[in-house]
């Protein structure tokens, strides 16, 4: 079955969908539910709010560079395209084969060019390193040293699935210490506030020859909707290859960031790590008719702030002290600064600016790291560990979507999906979207 809200295909039984958190209703006349295109944002708005926001300190000369140089290419291949169309037709027709083989020349050199240096564009936010500099790990270094683009390693979480048959073997026979994640399930409504934490999902973090490892085992799949029941329809986890009843190894690598800004010392993770809802707890107050919903989503029981609601989202409580605790040492924490960032959201459902170590890039900010198009740019893969924490991963690319801070309406706030795109409004009680950190590391002068 389809989505309604935004077409993607849901796994087969599934009460909601897998990409933006809409119920699955079939009704007899498609009028009561007519198809839509997935929420995009307002122009006008998102003009508004950039207007308000301070500007950021960017290597402004780099982005414009890496834009203009691709597209540079581009015109002056138009160009000679158009010099070529306007010769005159009453030449001999060998000296129009001439020049016909020569314009065809000039253009296959210009098109290599121009793939030359868009691959170059792509690559120095995209994976691979255009600059000189090589992998480094991150210490007590000026990182205003370091050139944009720069790939540096800081902090470790568990990553790579462990396949080796003897070493899972002895990892087995390590008595583990196991610990519950709290991991949220419900009644099958999305917004019905009767989503609770249980115990059906624990870790345990080992040591084996001086490496660490994190067991990971779950008696029930992990919803990819808190308020929903535990199902093989309604998780990817078994889509990933992590099913019930099994103990499961991921071990603990360095993470891998890109420096965004080096004058601020600004990075972002090279990779989706976890897979977490923005909000565990939602609950409606408004009317329903046929299934569509008007009214408004919040994030207590109280009512006393919306559910996409950054301030007090339970991602930003988990980035700050369960991922900041376990991915860093206490020295690498103290590297960290702790800054006071805006949280504009892309409608009018602003979150109050919020004091942070860890965070996510907004929806704002990323315009002004990545542009309006360069979606290659903004696409993440997921690690196993990740995979096994339910996030999605696209088949086809292998892509994961992953979060941005910024509220969109009172139910969804504003993520990326698997090709790039930053304009797509997601549920926050979906647990299949991943996490892509963001932090400043301090400046030693």
């Amino acid at each position: 079955m389809k989505c309604p809200n935004c077409n993607f295909e849901a796994k087969p039984g599934a009460n909601f969908c897998g990409k933006c958190g809409t119920p699955l209703f079939e009704y007899d006349d498609e009028e009561f539910y007519p198809d839509q295109p997935t929420v995009m944002l307002d122009p006008e708005l998102m003009a508004e709010a950039m207007a308000d926001l301070p500007t950021m300190r960017l290597d402004e000369k780099f982005f414009e560079d890496e834009i203009t140089a691709a597209g540079f290419e581009s015109i002056r291949k138009s160009e000679k395209e158009e010099d070529a169309s306007e010769e005159e037709i009453d030449e001999p027709e060998a000296a129009q084969n001439n020049e016909f083989n020569k314009l065809k020349f000039t253009a296959i050199v210009m098109i290599i060019i121009a793939a030359i240096l868009i691959f170059i564009g792509i690559t120095y936010f995209s994976g691979s390193k255009a600059s000189t500099e090589t992998d480094m790990n991150y210490s007590d270094a000026d990182i205003t040293d370091l050139s944009n683009g720069t790939i540096i390693e800081f902090g470790s979480y568990p990553q790579s699935k462990v396949t080796d048959s003897a070493t899972i073997s002895q990892l087995d026979s390590i008595e583990k210490n196991w610990i519950s994640y709290g991991y949220y399930s419900g009644t099958g409504s999305w917004s019905d506030g009767n989503m609770t934490a249980s115990d059906y999902m624990k870790y345990a973090d080992i040591t084996l020859d001086g490496n660490k490892y994190r067991a990971v085992t779950f008696s029930e799949y992990r919803p990819y909707w808190t308020g929903n029941t535990s199902s093989a329809s309604n998780t990817y986890q078994d889509d990933n290859g992590y099913y019930t009843g099994n103990i499961y190894y991921f071990k603990y690598e360095p993470l891998k960031w890109r420096v965004l800004d080096a004058s601020t010392g600004l990075i972002v993770c090279d990779s989706v790590i976890d897979s977490q809802p923005y909000n565990n707890y939602i609950l409606y107050d408004g009317s329903a008719y046929l299934g569509i919903e008007s009214g408004e989503y919040y994030g207590d029981s109280g009512k006393t702030y919306y559910a996409s609601n950054w301030e007090n989202s339970s991602l930003r409580k988990w980035l700050n002290k369960d991922f900041y605790n376990i991915a860093f040492s206490k020295a690498q924490q103290n590297k960290i600064a702790e800054l006071t960032r805006e949280n504009k959201s892309t409608r009018t459902y602003d979150s109050n600016p919020t004091s942070d170590k860890i965070t996510l890039v907004s929806y704002w900010e990323q315009l002004i790291i990545y542009g309006t198009s360069s979606n290659l740019a903004r696409q993440r893969k997921s690690t196993d560990y990740a995979q096994c924490q339910g996030c999605f991963k696209y088949s086809e690319k292998g892509n994961s979507w992953w979060w941005l801070r910024s509220p969109d309406d009172s139910y969804g706030a504003i993520g990326v999906d698997c090709d790039g795109w930053a304009d797509v409004s997601y549920g926050v009680g979906l647990t299949n979207k991943g996490v892509v950190p963001t932090l400043n590391l301090n400046n030693p002068k």
